[in-house]
């Protein structure tokens, strides 16, 4: 049995075991979804991440994939997701894709601020960063923050 071992998974993912039907086999992606509605997705290397994914190395998420296509299904055991000859392990590194609530932003070093030095199109830094911003920072500003926010700028 030919053992893969993801290289992360998000803490967001679903709990693997459990029985799971494949949804979708793609070039870049192979969905599973649970009964309960879960959807796990595993991603080639490279080729993305969502918060229920788990990503495979390039030469692992192909030969699965070529597994699957030829009608095999997922077995949960407790080892991990059985797929043919293939044992998909329970992921080792995990990473959060929750954005938090409030980043905290650091402070700037109060000896940087004293700079004289040019910062691009806007002067010193202690002006670049005084409020009220200039025209030019404040539209950057906005659609910084609407990008952030999701809406299209």
């Amino acid at each position: 049995m030919k053992r893969i071992h993801p290289l992360m998974a998000s803490r967001q993912s679903a709990d693997y075991r459990q029985p799971w039907q494949m949804s979708g086999v793609w070039r870049r992606s192979i969905n599973f979804v649970a009964k309960s509605g879960e959807l796990l997705t595993l991603h080639r290397r490279g080729s993305g991440f969502s918060p229920g994914g788990w990503i495979l190395r390039g030469g692992d998420f192909d030969a699965l994939r070529d597994v699957l296509t030829d009608g095999e299904k997922p077995q949960s055991t407790a080892a991990g997701i059985q797929i043919g000859e293939f044992l998909l392990c329970e992921p080792e590194r995990r990473c959060s894709l929750r954005v938090p609530r409030y980043l905290a932003s650091p402070r700037l070093n109060a000896t940087y601020m004293q700079r004289s030095e040019e910062t691009g199109l806007f002067g010193p830094l202690t002006v670049a960063a005084a409020q009220p911003l200039c025209p030019e920072l404040r539209q950057f500003c906005h659609c910084f923050q609407s990008a952030l926010a999701g809406a299209a700028t």
